[in-house]
């Protein structure tokens, strides 16, 4: 528990106004970040780096007064490893992927993955029905799934790139990540 002169930090602060705040900021950001993405299709350093760093230090204030359990860290952990593969094998971006490990860190809960699964799921299929048509769009989805669940393997990492150079190849998953970032942050 963190206290200030003996004091414990929730008799000082009002804490549901500070939890109000706390939500409104990160909202913020969250908006920020998906409105960014969109009109650039980037997720700048120099905005997504804070958003870490923030997202550090609120999971270190939390372990600190153990509101998060200490088992968080294993979440984190393999959440950044499986981010950095993911972003080598050119599967998503970069600023994608810094932008999950700064939700990772905000949100250490295995719910939050879930969601985000759940929205870059549903919105990728989404997109895909969008851009391609329902029926083409479809046939494309059932082909995926096909390959997948049958044993066929997973398209290589020059196939992924080779369909991004195609018309319509490119998505920006900004407004997903803060999508599903703010149904945690309200919902849970």
């Amino acid at each position: 528990m963190i206290t200030v002169s003996g004091v414990p930090f929730s008799q000082i602060v009002d804490l549901p106004l500070a939890i109000l705040a706390y939500r409104l900021s990160l909202s913020a950001m969250l908006v920020w970040i998906a409105v960014w993405n969109a009109k650039t299709g980037d997720i700048p350093n120099w905005g997504i780096v804070p958003f870490i760093f923030l997202g550090l230090v609120s999971l270190a204030v939390r372990l600190l007064q153990h509101t998060v359990p200490l088992s968080a860290l294993w979440l984190v952990g393999i959440g950044w490893v499986v981010c950095l593969v993911v972003w080598r094998l050119r599967v998503f971006g970069g600023g994608d992927m810094r932008a999950i490990m700064g939700l990772l860190a905000f949100f250490p809960d295995l719910r939050f993955v879930w969601i985000l699964l759940g929205v870059l799921f549903v919105g990728s299929w989404i997109v895909i029905l969008k851009r391609q048509g329902v029926m083409n769009g479809l046939r494309r989805q059932w082909a995926l799934f096909y390959t997948v669940f049958v044993g066929r393997t997973v398209p290589r990492p020059a196939e992924i790139a080779a369909s991004c150079r195609e018309p319509g190849g490119v998505h920006r998953y900004g407004y997903m990540l803060s999508l599903a970032g703010v149904l945690f942050l309200w919902l849970v």
